[in-house]
């Protein structure tokens, strides 16, 4: 058992490597290139490998274990993984392959058997995808590498999703439960912390915090009222940064962007 599993860790670092290879040209504007046409086509072939591999290996609590230890020293904020590395995406994909019970991703480990937590990837993953343009360089770099952090730590998500990523989902009663007593409660959190930021406290993960609250926000009750109550204090903000010392122009600029289709939708009437 000991060395198909050792396999299985292999082909998934290939895996995960090959990822963060097509990241890496894609930053550099090069995704029509040669060399990520290649490495694209390695990787369908390594995905292929990679399923045989787990198809033949029986899930093993040491296993599982000695993967979530290379989750417990990671940054987060309200359970989001910041900065995710090489050894943790690979300690992700594991999981999922492994663990027959949870499904783990860049912001939590929930039960399968419960669908929220796949929605909430794909309205991240929107989001990403939709504001990977609208943003500073380095800014853009960093969800890019969001993006392939997903796609190289999810068992659901490929490159072929990208273009039909919904917006509405068919939730389950257990789904709203799962929004009413988890995810709720962590977005309140991680909204009252965005909006105490100034700019000398932003890091290169706010931007896809700020993206992550807008996607969560999607399963909130009381979306409407949420907006107008950061619209609000966005604005009581930039008011209290005008007249004191702290910096707030960049965060305010970044927090902007949880209400940009509603303030269309309300200069269009």
């Amino acid at each position: 058992m000991e060395k198909e599993y050792m396999d299985a860790k292999q082909i998934t670092s290939s895996v995960v490597g090959l990822y963060l290879e097509l990241a890496k040209l894609k930053k550099q504007g090069k995704e029509e290139s040669e060399k990520y046409v290649n490495f694209l086509s390695l990787l369908l072939k390594a995905l292929e490998v990679e399923k045989r591999k787990y198809l033949i290996l029986t899930p093993n609590e040491i296993y599982i274990e000695s993967c979530k230890d290379v989750l417990k020293n990671t940054s987060k904020i309200e359970n989001v993984l910041l900065s995710p590395d090489k050894e943790i995406i690979v300690a992700l994909r594991m999981l999922n392959f492994l663990d027959k019970k949870m499904y783990y991703s860049l912001f939590d480990s929930t039960p399968k058997d419960n669908d929220v937590h796949y929605y909430l990837e794909e309205a991240f993953l929107g989001e990403l995808v939709k504001h990977v343009y609208k943003v500073d360089c380095l800014e853009k770099e960093r969800i890019i590498d969001y993006v392939y952090a997903i796609l190289a730590s999810s068992s659901t998500f490929c490159f072929e999703d990208l273009a039909f990523l919904k917006s509405n989902f068919p939730l389950k009663k257990q789904d709203y439960m799962a929004i009413q007593y988890d995810l709720l409660p962590k977005i309140e959190v991680l909204n009252d912390n965005l909006f105490s930021f100034t700019d000398a406290e932003l890091t290169k993960d706010t931007i896809a915090l700020v993206l992550f609250l807008k996607a969560s926000l999607s399963f909130h009750s009381y979306k409407r009222n949420v907006l107008d109550e950061n619209n609000n204090n966005l604005q009581l903000k930039e008011i209290l940064a005008a007249i004191s010392s702290q910096e707030c122009h960049k965060i305010c600029e970044l927090l902007s962007l949880l209400n940009e289709e509603e303030l269309k939708k309300d200069r269009s009437f």
